[in-house]
Order: structure tokens, then sequence, then C-alpha cells
């Protein structure tokens, strides 16, 4: 399995990748139970001018028991704010379909047609290991383990093995690594606050969305959850 460490908040190792715009649902705190949601390259706003393009996300939250419920969101100035119901662990998950693309902001030119899909997640209240849902074709699944948190991604309910997986310091430069053979990576968290998990998966899958064809689909998935401070002398 693939480990990394956070140290006082820089991720050592890899190289920053090209600036995109991705859905983020970051709570106020570990339990919530308010969160705001940003279409931003970081767990921060970056403007109101591309917020229409993913308000017709579809969103819902998940209780530890399975019990699920649609989930609506306010739009403000810059971000989206929205109430994280009930108690103990909750999963705010979304789906967005943003339409077909043409242009690659890391290669910085067009493309052949793809279609562009997001899945934003939040975890609050964690105190294990999270459940997989079926709801997101593509998601990132952690288990916490004191200092350390496992991930998974998968892709429609199966491992995703070298997947790209960026992460967002609460302090520091993003880093791209990629996970092991099982879909997994693990990191170690050193400093308290919110960080952000990004992973990405490429289906080589033709069709056609809102009059335009496309030959491949992208899909994005994110996850924010406030990991706390590791203790002194702690194993790396």
């Amino acid at each position: 399995m693939n480990r990394w460490c956070f140290a006082t908040g820089v991720l050592f190792l890899a190289a920053v990748a090209a600036r995109a715009h991705h859905i983020w649902i970051i709570p106020d705190g570990p339990s919530g139970p308010k969160a705001r949601a940003v279409f931003s390259d970081y767990l921060e706003p970056d403007g109101s001018d591309l917020l229409d393009k993913v308000a017709h996300t579809k969103l819902w939250v998940r209780d530890r028991a399975g019990k699920e419920s649609s989930l609506a969101w306010k739009k403000r100035e810059d971000s989206f704010l929205l109430d994280i119901p009930g108690e103990g662990e909750r999963t705010v998950g979304g789906e967005c379909v943003y339409g077909v693309e043409t242009y690659d902001h890391r290669l910085r030119k067009k493309i052949d047609p793809y279609l562009l899909a997001y899945y934003p997640k939040t975890v609050v209240g964690l105190a294990g290991e999270a459940k997989p849902w079926d709801r997101l074709s593509l998601e990132i699944v952690p288990a916490v383990s004191g200092d350390e948190v496992r991930f998974r991604v998968l892709f429609r309910g199966k491992p995703a093995p070298h997947a790209e997986f960026l992460v967002h310091p609460t302090e520091g430069e993003r880093k791209d690594f990629k996970t092991d053979d099982k879909g997994e990576i693990k990191v170690t968290a050193n400093k308290g606050g919110a960080y952000g998990f990004r992973t990405r998966v490429i289906e080589e899958k033709a069709g056609e969305h809102g009059g335009k064809k496309y030959g491949a689909v992208r899909h994005y998935a994110s996850l924010v959850l406030h990991l706390g401070a590791k203790p002194a002398g702690g194993k790396k």
C-alpha cells in the first residue's frame, strides 16, 4: 500500500498538477453541522462566475445506518451553503454532469470531446471506516485509524488501481500521487484541519449529451475531511 506523511502541513514528494476547477464540499468542523461548497482548484472560493454551471448538482446525505435523503444547497456570492442534518457519522455526496468539453487544462490545448462528471463528497463524524456508496460512480472511501487514514478509490464499486490521487494539505502545496495495485493509498496527517483529496478515472465510453457527441467520460471525485493533529513522536 502506498503511504505518505503530512509533515507540519507539507506533503513531501511529487509535482503540482495543472489548475482546474472542481467541486469541494467543506464542512465547518469535524462533525458539521454546516458546510459550504466551492467550485475551485483549492479549498476556497474562486469567484462566482462559474457557480451557475454546477448549481444543478444532485446532493444526498446518508447516515451510518444507510438511510438516505435528498439535500439542497443555497447559493451565495462565491459558494453554496448547506446544512448537514442528523447526528453521528453522515456522508454528503453529489453528482454533477457538467457537460461536454474539448479543453484539457493540463495539456492547455483542445482535445477530442469528452463528457465531464464530478462526484463531490464529505464525511462528518467519522470514527472508523466509511462505507462505500453506490450512488457515486467514482468515490474516495476513507478509513481513519488514529493519525493514519487509508483511502480506497472505487469506480462503479470496484478498486481503481494506479488512479491519480491528488492531495490538498491544510497548509502547503498540493501534491500528486497514484493509488497502488489495490486502488489504495495511506497517509499520515500531523496537523489538524480540513484536507482535500481528489481522484480521476477516464472511461473510454462514447455517447451523446445535450446534443453533443463525446468519445470518453472523465470522472472526478473529491473528498474533504477534517483530520486531527498527529501525537508528538508518532509513527510515520
